[in-house]
């Protein structure tokens, strides 16, 4: 369908006005969406039915950090926000692609609740037997009704969350998913109008055989 709405685009059937353009071009974009959504939804379910492969091993926070800030880098910088990374000298048993996803997705949330011209600061803190990285902006925050159903797909704080700041409402449950099967805890802190702390912690070390 998409190779199709492509070939429209470019004239390949003949070619089309201002209008029909547009929506050649809004069917494209809805098609994406939903691609998009049916992805993450079989990403949550093959999770939750531990159907994925972790592949863990010992590797540096800094590494991920790296990755997923580079990620991040050009929508924060369309917002003109500042992402400060501190205490990154850490070590995780982990999966190193999935670990960037979830602090990709936190990441991207709190750059999509924030305003413009702010700062969002990734902390991570070791301890002896795992490492805890947390996110905090200064957005809007979540009410406190919120707080334990935004890891709950299609979770939405408000209801025109969907169509103004884009979404599938299923981030979260991704970012849960993935942080569980690590044998880990993922939460968050928020105070509704002086923003919001996303934290989740690994096991630092390999278990024993």
């Amino acid at each position: 369908v998409q190779t199709c709405m492509k070939m429209l685009t470019k004239g390949f059937f003949g070619e089309l006005n201002d209008d029909g353009r547009q929506s050649v071009d809004m069917a494209e974009s809805s098609i994406v969406r939903l691609i998009a959504l049916v992805n993450e939804i079989l990403d949550v379910e093959r999770m939750e039915s531990s159907k994925i492969s972790i592949e863990r091993k010992m590797i540096s926070m800094q590494s991920i950090l790296d990755l997923a800030l580079a990620s991040v880098a050009t929508l924060a910088q369309s917002r003109s926000i500042c992402i400060e990374s501190i205490n990154a000298d850490a070590e995780v048993f982990a999966d190193r692609e999935r670990v960037v996803q979830v602090i990709v997705n936190l990441l991207s949330n709190a750059i999509k609740f924030s305003d413009n011209d702010s700062k969002i600061v990734v902390d991570v803190e070791q301890e002896i037997s795992f490492t805890k990285v947390s996110i905090t902006d200064c957005g809007r925050g979540i009410p406190a009704e919120h707080q334990e159903l935004v890891f709950d797909r299609f979770h939405q704080v408000s209801k025109a969350d969907a169509s103004e700041k884009g979404g599938t409402g299923l981030g979260l449950a991704i970012c849960k998913a993935i942080v569980e099967a690590h044998q880990g805890e993922i939460g968050v802190v928020s105070q509704e109008g002086r923003g919001s702390t996303f934290w989740f912690c690994l096991p630092r070390q390999k278990e024993a055989a």
